[in-house]
C-alpha cells in the first residue's frame, strides 16, 4: 500500500469525527460487548453499523465526502495465554490485562461495493489482551492485532 500519497487505497470504512474532534472513535451498544475476563474471553458483534467510506485516509482526515455504508465485525478473545500489568500511579491508571488469541470476521456494504473478510476460523492472531483498568471509568479494554486475510467484491480494482 502507498502510505505516501495512497495511490492504491480504494476504501477507508469509518465513523468520521465527532463533535469534540475524536476520530474512527464512536459508541457502540453495550448489548455488542461480552466478556468475563477472569476465563479469559470476550467479543465484539456489531452488525450493520453505520459508516462512511471516505475512500482514502486524507480524505478522511480533511473532513472530504463520504459514501454511506455499513460493517459488520464479529471479534473473539479467547484463551489465557499469560498476564500483564500496566501503568501506575504516575500515569493515572493500572490495569490488569490477559494475552489471549484472537479471530475477527469483517464485512463492509455500500451501493454497488460489498467486502468479505475470509471465516474468522482463518484468522492468525499477532497480538490480543483483555482486561480491566482498575481506576478509571472503562470496565474493560479490548484489543488485537490480528492478521487477516480479505475477500473484495465488486467495485474493481485492488482488494483494499
Amino acid at each position: 500500500m502507498d502510505l505516501t500519497n495512497f495511490t492504491t487505497q480504494i476504501h477507508d470504512f469509518n465513523p468520521g469525527f465527532v463533535k469534540d474532534g475524536v476520530f474512527w472513535t464512536v459508541p457502540i451498544p453495550r448489548s455488542s460487548i461480552s466478556s468475563n475476563v477472569s476465563a479469559a474471553t470476550a467479543s465484539l458483534k456489531v452488525t450493520d453499523f453505520p459508516v462512511q467510506d471516505f475512500k482514502t485516509v486524507p480524505n478522511s482526515l480533511m473532513h472530504g465526502s463520504g459514501i454511506p455504508a455499513t460493517i459488520s465485525v464479529d471479534v473473539e478473545w479467547t484463551g489465557s495465554k499469560g498476564t500483564e500489568q500496566a501503568g501506575g500511579a504516575g500515569q493515572g491508571f493500572t490495569g490488569n490485562f490477559i494475552l489471549t488469541g484472537v479471530t475477527i470476521a469483517w464485512s463492509a456494504k455500500e451501493t454497488g461495493f460489498t467486502f468479505v473478510s475470509d471465516p474468522a476460523s482463518t484468522s492468525k492472531s499477532v497480538f490480543a489482551k483483555i482486561g480491566t483498568d482498575l481506576v478509571g471509568t472503562a470496565p474493560i479494554s479490548l484489543s488485537a492485532t490480528p492478521y487477516h486475510r480479505r475477500h473484495h467484491h465488486g467495485g474493481g480494482g485492488p482488494t483494499p
